[in-house]
Order: C-alpha cells, then structure tokens, then sequence
C-alpha cells in the first residue's frame, strides 16, 4: 500500500501563463496537501423510455487546493510569499550561479577577490556581503567590501579565501548589510549618522527594516537599547532618521567602533501575477503518478503566531489544469532550505504596536495574518481548463489576542483611528540568524469584543482590523526577509 509519508511536493516558476518552468523544481517542505484536479461533467438530459442515463461530458477543469506548513526561513516558501503578494522581492545587490563557473567565475586568494562575469559594481564599498555555496568552506563568510567593479568584488582581507577557479551552481554572493570605518557610524536623537559614509549609495529604501549592531564588541553600539530593529522613515549622504525606535534610545558617539547594520531583501504588495507549477507523487507506489498542477497561482495565505507552539500556517492556489504521467518534469528538484521551524516563544523577537512594543497595554497572546487574492476562473470555448486566472483586490485582515488590561487597543475599534503592528520572527540553524520582519503598517479595527465567558479566566481582548494601503511605503503589507545578521 502507498503511505502519505512518502509523499513528495515540489514546486518550480513558469515565465507565464501556459508556459513550462525554466527554473529548477525545489522540494516543498509541508504538513499536508489538498491539491486536487476539478473536473466538472455535465450528464445528458435526454427523456429515455428505459430510465437509464446515456453520456456525460468533461465541460471544465481547473486545479485548486493548497498545504499546511510550519514556518521556517527560505526556499521555497520565499517563492510563494512573492507569488502570494504579486511581486518579487527587492534585493540590493546579489550574484548566483545558474550553473558552474558562469556568472560567478571564480575565487583568487592573492587579490582577496571574487570574480564575476558581470553586476559586481552594484557591490560597493562599506557593504557586508555573504558568500554561500562555494566549494571550499574557507569562501563561505560574510565580509566588508573593500572595492568592486563590473567583474570584481573585493573584500577587506580580514578572512583568507581559498583559489576556486569553478564555482558550483548555486554559489552565492548577496548583500546583508553595510559597516562604518572606526567611529564613523553614530547614533543620533532621530536615527544614525555618519561622516564618511554615504547612506543613498548603499541600495537602502524608505520603510525598510534595519537591524543595528554586530555580535562583536567593536561591532555595536555601547548603549544596549540602539542594538535592536528599527525602520527607515527618510535617508540622507550622512543621515538615516529612524521610527519604531524602542524606549531608551539615546544618542552614542559610537567610540572608535566599526558599526555593522544589517538588512534585507523587501516584499510589497504588487500587480505582477507570477505563476507555478507544482508536482506531487507518492514515491512508494508500485508505479508512481506524478501529478502536475499548471499556472498556480495563491490565492488565500493564512499563518498564526500564537505563545507555546509552532508557527503555522497555509497557502490555497488556483491553477489552470492538471496533468499526470509516469516521469516528473524535474527529475532532480533542489532540497528546499532547512531552516528550523519557528515557534511563538523563542523566536519573535518583538511585537509592535504603533510604535511602541507590546508590553504596556496588553501583552499578545495570538497574532493571526490572513491574505485574500479573490482570483477569479477565466474560461472559453474550444478550451479545456482555464485560459486565464482573473486577479481580484488584495485583501489582508489582522487578528490579535491581548490581555485586556486597559484601553489601548480598544480605544483603537471605538474611535476608528488607523494604527500600525509589526512584529519579527528570527531563526538560528547551524549558527547562522535569519529573520523576517513583518509590518502591516496602516490597520483600521473592524471589531473588537471583550467578554468574560467563564469564571477564573484571565480577562483577554479579541480584535480584529482590516490592512490599508499606507503613504510611506506605499503598501498594506510588507515583508523583510533578513538572510543573515548577528546580535
């Protein structure tokens, strides 16, 4: 008999609607699958003396359904969060090899370069880089940009790389973050500072989250409070004014320390549908079905964050059709990324109401996040299966549980005034952080209820509010992906 645990589910990107991936397939790591073909049929409505029904016909088909998941970092639920918000993510400046020794072409220890075939000026000095999925562990690091150019990225020398003349497919160089010289970087009353460094070259955006200090001493500031998340309300050559920042900043010369901030790649909410197709197969069938569902689309993601177990979630998709047969169109899908599973307790690191954390007020209990595409079937005669997917508005709603211990959020519901929450989800796996950092950062309350159901309870504030485009980032939803940073 096949069993449902070795099911495989994987997932790769089409260039558009009706089109095969050009991408590689990547595994899907997930806690259960409804993906399914719908056939619809129509039976003959002739009158026949006998009783009997003479034929049905296929009229129709799509494929919906979706998984379960528990959060973690990487591929490929990055993937599907850009499918979810119609758009890619922005990054700052990255190189990967599509395959060996092409757009990453090789490693030279003597001039403690990378070389690339291209895009290596986008790499400028004061950036902090890390480089993945190298041959030789030595070239797997995170370093300060010294100097770059088209074809060359240069690192300060701290580290020793090793010669590498060929790449492997899938080695990586992506900007995390940038670092000040000694003493440059300093914290002022709005934000930071600096006197050498340039902030506009660095690839940084209004509305982006920044993570501020390193693991290192001589790498953060001696004021405890500005090592934290904060988020960019304006950008300047020697200025950064800063919001959400935490009680207790102050300013901080800085000393004679080398300030390292990191960042990420941002997602917003979009236009530009992206499509996928997903495969699923039983491996342990006598003869195993591969079940192919064409031009995915999400249309629903739901997750929760709640205090004493995992974080979870799901996505649901619309697609076109669906197609079976005895081989998979990626025989060698990648793994996906093997993040560990986040949780409600250790790993968010902070809740944000407005601008302030959640603790006065109400501590959370549950945050939910529910994203609706409202994609729509769009058939035609002569066509078996979708010709089309309509998209409908974006439509996000926020659910919280706090403790009821004053008006804060109720306030919020009785007066109609528009508020903001974010909150960040970090990870470390094999000794490397990563984080996302989700905002929602205009809300308007929809509901609100506070009833004391049952005696000996804790007395709790169930609200709910609806996510609405917001003038600084000009979105009702963002994500920060951090693939690296320290604290």
């Amino acid at each position: 008999m096949a069993d449902t645990n070795y099911t495989e589910f994987t997932l790769a990107k089409q260039p558009g609607f009706g089109l095969a991936p050009t991408a590689d397939a990547t595994k899907v790591r997930f806690t259960g699958e409804s993906m399914k073909a719908n056939k619809g049929f129509e039976r003959s409505e002739e009158i026949r003396a006998d009783r009997m029904v003479d034929d049905t016909a296929l009229v129709s088909e799509s494929a919906t359904g979706g998984y379960g998941f528990e959060f973690h970092y990487g591929e490929p639920f990055l993937t599907v969060m850009e499918n979810a918000l119609f758009n890619p993510f922005d990054a700052v400046a990255e190189i990967v090899n599509s395959a060996a020794d092409t757009e990453i072409e090789g490693v030279v220890t003597s001039s403690d370069t990378f070389t690339v075939a291209s895009g290596g000026g986008a790499f400028v000095a004061g950036h902090l880089v890390q480089s993945t999925g190298f041959t030789d562990a030595a070239n797997n690091i995170v370093f300060e940009v010294d100097s770059s150019t088209g074809t060359t990225v240069v690192t300060d020398g701290v580290a020793t790389l090793v010669d590498e003349a060929s790449p492997p497919k899938g080695a990586k160089l992506k900007t995390v973050g940038f670092v000040g010289e000694s003493g440059d970087i300093t914290a002022s009353a709005t934000g930071l500072a600096s006197t050498a460094l340039d902030f506009t070259t660095l690839g940084l955006k209004v509305g982006q989250w920044l993570k501020i200090g390193g693991s290192a001493v001589g790498s953060k500031f001696t004021t405890a409070a500005l090592n934290t998340w904060v988020r960019i309300a304006s950008i300047s050559a020697n200025a950064i004014v800063l919001d959400h920042r935490p009680t207790g900043w102050t300013t901080d010369a800085g000393g004679s320390k080398a300030i390292k901030v990191w960042f990420g790649d941002t997602l917003r909410v979009g236009t530009l549908m992206q499509y996928l197709t997903q495969e699923k197969v039983v491996t342990n069938q006598s003869t195993p079905q591969f079940h192919k569902y064409n031009d995915c689309v999400v249309n629903s993601l739901d997750f929760t964050v709640e205090a004493g177990t995992r974080v979870t979630g799901s996505v649901d998709f619309l697609g076109s059709s669906e197609n079976v047969s005895a081989a998979s169109f990626d025989a060698t899908p990648n793994t996906a990324d093997e993040g560990d599973i986040m949780n409600g307790v250790s790993d968010v690191a902070r809740i944000m109401f407005n601008d302030s954390e959640i603790t006065s007020g109400g501590y959370a209990r549950r945050l939910s996040v529910s994203l609706r595409n409202n994609l729509r079937e769009q058939m035609a005669i002569g066509s078996l299966g979708l010709v089309g997917i309509g998209a409908g508005d974006c439509d996000i709603t926020v659910s919280m549980t706090t403790y009821y211990e004053d008006a804060t959020y109720y306030d919020k519901f009785d007066g109609q005034s528009t508020f903001s929450t974010s909150f960040v989800m970090d990870k470390e796996s094999d000794g490397v952080k990563s984080a996302f950092v989700h905002t929602l950062p205009k809300l308007k309350a929809e509901s609100a209820e506070n009833t004391s159901s049952a005696r000996n309870q804790d007395a709790m504030l169930e609200i709910s509010a609806r996510a609405l485009k917001d003038s600084l980032t000009a979105t009702s939803y963002q994500i920060d992906a951090f693939n690296y940073f320290e604290e």
